[in-house]
C-alpha cells in the first residue's frame, strides 16, 4: 500500500481551502502518484532523499487540488485524454476511432512537474 505523502492541514494550506474530504483526496492523490513515479516508495520514505519527500508531498497536494476540483464527473473524464508532454516528459492516453480524447487529464500537470524536477518521474510512458 502506498503511504499518504500530506495531510489534511497541509492541503489546505496548500490550496486556501478546507475540503471536507480531505482524507479522501490526499489516499488518492497519493495512490495516483505512487504509481507515476520510478523510485518503488517504501512505507516510511527511507529511501527518498529530503527533496524528493518535499516533492512527493507537493506532487501530491497539487494532485488532491486537482481532484477535489473536478470531483464531480472526474472518474467519468480520467483516460480520455490524447496525450501531453512537459520537456522530454510524455504521455497519452485513449484516442482512436473509439471517441476518446479531448476530456480532462487524470494527471495534474504541475503535480507531473514537481516529480520531473526531483527526478521521480519516468521520462516515457503511456496510460489508458
Amino acid at each position: 500500500m502506498i503511504p499518504v505523502f500530506a495531510t489534511p492541514e497541509e492541503l489546505k494550506q496548500y490550496t486556501g481551502k478546507d475540503f471536507p474530504n480531505a482524507v479522501w483526496l490526499l489516499e488518492r492523490a497519493s495512490e495516483s502518484i505512487g504509481l507515476l513515479v520510478t523510485v518503488p516508495i517504501v512505507d516510511d520514505l527511507s529511501n527518498v532523499t529530503e527533496a524528493q519527500k518535499e516533492a512527493l508531498k507537493l506532487a501530491t497536494l497539487a494532485q488532491a487540488s486537482y481532484i477535489g476540483n473536478f470531483s464531480e464527473g472526474f472518474d467519468v473524464a480520467v483516460g480520455v485524454i490524447g496525450s501531453v508532454s512537459i520537456g522530454n516528459f510524455s504521455f497519452s492516453g485513449k484516442s482512436g476511432s473509439d471517441g476518446g480524447g479531448g476530456a480532462i487529464s487524470q494527471y495534474n500537470p504541475i503535480a507531473i512537474k514537481y516529480l520531473m524536477k526531483a527526478g521521480l518521474l519516468t521520462t516515457k510512458g503511456a496510460w489508458y
